[in-house]
């Protein structure tokens, strides 16, 4: 399966049984419930114009959603609930994240449906997805490579209340508060559509010192009022609470950081996850 919603990226994905997965994690079953376990094995390929695609990195993430019997839009909240801020990161449209979520769950419905597995309490499904960046004809490999999607371009993923990450990254240095974490992955992040777009936040990253182009991600503390790259500022705030340019302390309110975020989903979150 695949989708192709954005000029330059393309994603292709696949699901499979894999009672491997099983095994691998620790997770809850929950009474009278069907626990159903996702991994979602992601590969980072840039697609040359010369036909030989280069794997620029991977990641993993694993969630687990328990439901009862029939509850097939409850699966699919949860699922797209787990999913879909780290498809928004890898700038899937809103319309292919919506495919990609239903197919997930449509494959999963026909797998729970066989009378082979009907006895089994858990449903283990693995999905490859490949982020594809294309580069484009009459683009250079370097600008194609500075517009890669890749995991050291994203926030990390075990910022995420959720604590879905397994291969990105080490363990942060300052340990995650509720609180914070959720102020982390509250922080408005801007998707660059435009160059001068980008050049009018900022002219170059703090952190990473580079300018910023098309399908970047830029943030703006709300203390100080400086924009670096996204994933840049939260990779800095994670050693040390300050902004990296001034210096300044980051606070934030508390109250602020739950605006947007529902704590039911919170704790929701907490039993899917």
């Amino acid at each position: 399966m695949s989708a192709t919603g954005r000029a330059g990226y393309e994603y292709n994905y696949e699901f499979s049984v894999d009672d491997e997965i099983v095994l691998r994690y620790n997770y809850t079953l929950v009474p009278g419930k069907k626990t159903f376990l996702f991994e979602i094995r992601t590969i980072f390929i840039l697609k040359k114009t010369d036909g030989v695609d280069e794997i620029m990195g991977s990641e993993r993430c694993f969630a687990e959603i328990s439901v009862n019997d029939e509850q097939e839009a409850q699966l699919l909240f949860g699922f797209n609930w787990l999913a879909s801020y780290r498809l928004k990161e890898y700038w899937m449209t809103e319309e292919d994240i919506a495919r990609f979520d239903q197919d997930a769950i449509d494959f999963t419905k026909k797998i729970e449906a066989d009378p082979g597995r009907a006895h089994r309490r858990t449903v283990p499904i693995g999905i490859d997805l490949k982020v594809c960046t294309v580069q484009q004809e009459g683009e250079e490999v370097g600008p194609a490579l500075e517009r890669v999607i890749r995991a050291e371009k994203l926030i990390p993923l075990y910022v995420y209340p959720l604590q879905m990450g397994l291969e990105n990254g080490p363990p942060p240095l300052i340990p995650l508060g509720d609180m914070f974490r959720v102020f982390l992955w509250e922080l408005e992040r801007t998707r660059v559509e435009d160059l001068n777009q980008g050049l009018a936040m900022m002219q170059d990253c703090g952190v990473c010192l580079r300018a910023p182009i098309v399908g970047d991600q830029i943030s703006v503390l709300p203390s100080c009022g400086h924009a670096l790259h996204s994933h840049c500022i939260v990779r800095s705030l994670l050693e040390k609470r300050e902004c990296p340019l001034c210096h300044s302390l980051v606070t934030f309110d508390p109250m602020a950081a739950y605006a947007n975020f529902d704590p039911a989903d919170y704790e929701m979150s907490k039993t899917l996850a």
